[in-house]
């Protein structure tokens, strides 16, 4: 069962996942609890969600695909190393298997993520 929060001040959260339907189900899932949810479909797209300010909290696909010839693990640890004030980030993966640890990351959880251990997750990183 689900846990209802209802946070005091309202965290934006963003999640970035190039697969819309995971993308689109975690946005409703932080929704639903009460957060405020941008999604970003690309390393792009979530730079300039998080140069506009105002993120509390970064949920990042660690495949998510790239250009250039990148390595779908690098693309997403890439956008980490372009931002100078990272948000508490927690990476997502369909991968079972950690990253090398980085002490941006402050969690990890292999897809598909059970809506209970991300919404607890979430919470001790934001106190709500």
């Amino acid at each position: 069962m689900m846990t209802e929060r209802t946070p005091e001040v309202v965290a934006r959260i963003l999640v970035v996942d190039d697969d819309a339907a995971v993308r689109e189900s975690t946005a409703d899932i932080l929704e639903a609890a009460g957060y405020a949810v941008s999604q970003a479909t690309d390393v792009e797209d979530a730079l300039a969600h998080l140069a506009a300010g105002r993120v509390s909290l970064l949920i990042l696909d660690l495949g998510l695909s790239g250009r250039r010839g990148r390595e779908p693990s690098r693309v997403g640890l890439d956008l980490l190393d372009r931002v100078a004030q990272l948000p508490p980030v927690i990476l997502v993966s369909g991968s079972n298997v950690a990253p090398t640890p980085d002490p941006r990351v402050r969690a990890f959880f292999p897809k598909p993520v059970a809506p209970s251990r991300l919404l607890d997750e979430v919470g001790q990183l934001l106190g709500t």
